[in-house]
């Protein structure tokens, strides 16, 4: 590969809603392409399905294996690094692969996030949205908090904060995460659509208590950007409020509640939704043209889609779940 920074336009991949295993193997083919195109890329998708990512380290004994079943939430471990994201219609993702020649490039893992955190900002800026970019030393200072409330938050991707992801007030709005390779670096980010961080809550291991203290935790910490944007109404009561009121019925959060299975989202094809994406994504990708990165509709190869078909097969199936028994968990499924 050339040392000289490519002059071609970056890749524009169709816009996805498939399943979150799907789009999981997809990134991996994404990614891979890179070596033989030596263009950078980017694809927008949002998932059909509800689903559990986990980050590459994260433990399966985080979540509660009796509610994902109850809800019919599969678990999957993503190859990037980071907690737990609730994969579904309410979270918008884009993926953006960068080559080594690019402009773009940092060898610091660190500083590479910087353009395109700033990316996000501008995007937000342009939709009346004032946004900020963490530092890096706003974000240890965030880590350096060891109020309880705060430790059960970073349990999730949403609870924490990183270098050069972005805020609305102290509020998260923009996730990001990165799998790298000598021919590239895949760039995964994740926007909340409406934050409802009651769904998430619920499938996390933790006493009724506990998760209370999660959900109004996450309430405090991330939005999203419907909410942002005023899209959408307020049938839905806030998260942590409705799950206290459960509890103080007798209700319960071991999983959805008995009788009122968690809350299907309603992001739906309404003309403001669909709007709302599209200037989104529209800003967003104006920010990169400044940056340099201009993009280019394109189609996935055959050897990307046999790519992403394999890796869907042997990587991306759901984790297998231990059954718990009278308080003993038995995990011989693993």
């Amino acid at each position: 590969m050339s040392n000289e920074p490519s002059s071609l336009p970056g890749r524009r991949l169709p816009f996805e809603r498939d399943r979150s295993a799907a789009i999981l193997a997809t990134a991996e083919a994404l990614l891979e392409g890179v070596a033989r195109s030596g263009r950078n890329a980017v694809r927008w998708y949002l998932p059909t399905d509800r689903a559990l990512l986990l980050g590459a380290s994260q433990r399966l004994s985080t979540l509660d294996s009796a509610a994902c079943r109850s809800a019919g939430v599969g678990v999957y471990r993503r190859a990037a690094g980071g907690n737990v994201v609730l994969s579904d219609e309410n979270m918008l993702g884009v993926d953006i692969v960068v080559t080594p020649d690019s402009a773009l490039w940092s060898g610091d893992v660190t500083e590479s996030y910087r353009w395109l955190g700033a990316s996000f900002r501008d995007a937000l800026a342009t939709m009346g949205v004032p946004a900020h970019l963490v530092s890096i030393g706003e974000a240890r200072a965030s880590t350096a908090v060891d109020a309880a409330d705060a430790a059960l938050a970073k349990l999730t991707c949403f609870g924490g904060l990183s270098p050069y992801e972005v805020t609305v007030g102290e509020r998260k709005i923009v996730g990001l995460a990165q799998v790298r390779r000598r021919h590239g670096a895949l760039f995964q980010c994740a926007v909340p659509l409406h934050w409802r961080p009651l769904d998430l809550a619920r499938l996390i291991a933790l006493p009724d208590d506990e998760r209370l203290a999660l959900a109004t935790a996450l309430e405090a910490r991330a939005t999203g950007l419907y909410d942002l944007v005023g899209v959408g109404s307020a049938s839905h009561e806030d998260g942590s409020t409705k799950y206290l009121g459960e509890v103080e019925r007798g209700a319960g959060i071991s999983g959805p509640v008995a009788g009122a299975p968690i809350e299907e989202n309603d992001v739906s094809g309404d003309v403001a939704s669909t709007k709302t994406i599209a200037a989104f994504i529209g800003a967003l990708e104006s920010a990169f043209a400044a940056r340099g990165l201009l993009l280019q509709d394109d189609a996935w190869t055959p050897s990307e889609r046999d790519r992403a078909a394999h890796a869907l097969a042997e990587r991306y199936v759901p984790l297998d779940l231990p059954l718990v028994l009278a308080s003993r968990t038995i995990d011989h499924l693993q």
